[in-house]
């Protein structure tokens, strides 16, 4: 191999390095699937077993040096699941994250395990966020983006052609469905904020409720302790 061409194919290898991203050690990240189709006991079933650290097909996905990562992976310490996402809260580290922290190898595995445990094509990406105020606010907009697009499946079409109500308060939005009849609290806290699930003291605890993520110290614990 010539100078040029060894050159050439160290700058190869350097891109199919930095083509993988690389989650910091210091950041948290949440690992977004999404699976049309599917029904929400279903998805938390999965859910719960994400937090135990058992991802589903696994082994008949893994070989060699993967199989082994699978045996060390640090599972999850939220998940959350609305609509067709499930969505999978990871810490930060001293070590390395799950495979490496590698985007690809982290979003191939569980769209593989999915894909094949459901039968179903899904979609994976991979949301880093560095601090925990940010990983609120994040969940905070999940849960009014799940509530909004449950309110307007309940309205009249009217309503529903109207991307204005998006972008009405809480209260205001309480009006409309009022004036229509239709009565929100009939409908349970899993099915209009989504449902939150976590393995605490070795038991799994559920979770779901209208949560104002300004009260940090209310909420934090629940997130990370």
């Amino acid at each position: 191999m010539t100078s040029s061409e060894r050159k050439l194919s160290n700058h190869i290898v350097s891109i199919e390095l930095e083509s993988d991203k690389k989650i910091k050690k210091s950041d948290y990240y949440i690992v977004r699937i999404t699976i049309t189709g599917i029904k929400k006991r279903k998805l938390i079933g999965v859910a719960e077993e994400l937090c135990r650290g058992n991802v589903p097909k696994a082994e008949e996905l893994c070989r060699g040096n993967v199989s082994n990562d699978i045996q060390n992976w640090v599972p999850p310490i939220v998940v959350y699941v609305c609509d067709a996402e499930i969505q999978l809260l990871f810490s930060t580290t001293e070590e390395e994250h799950n495979l490496g922290g590698s985007h690809q190898k982290i979003c191939s595995l569980l769209t593989s395990s999915l894909t094949l445990h459901f039968n179903r094509a899904c979609s994976t990406s991979i949301v880093e966020l560095e601090n925990r105020v940010l990983i609120l606010c994040y969940f905070q907009c999940k849960m009014c983006a799940h509530s909004q697009a449950k309110m307007l499946s309940l309205l009249p079409e009217k309503h529903q052609a109207k991307s204005k109500f998006k972008s009405l308060t809480f209260s205001e939005q309480m009006k409309i469905l009022k004036k229509e009849n239709v009565s929100w609290d009939e409908f349970d806290n899993y099915e209009k904020y989504g449902t939150f699930v976590k393995i605490n003291n070795g038991r799994l605890e559920k979770f779901s409720e209208n949560i104002d993520f300004t009260d940090t110290e209310e909420h934090e614990s629940f997130f990370f302790d």
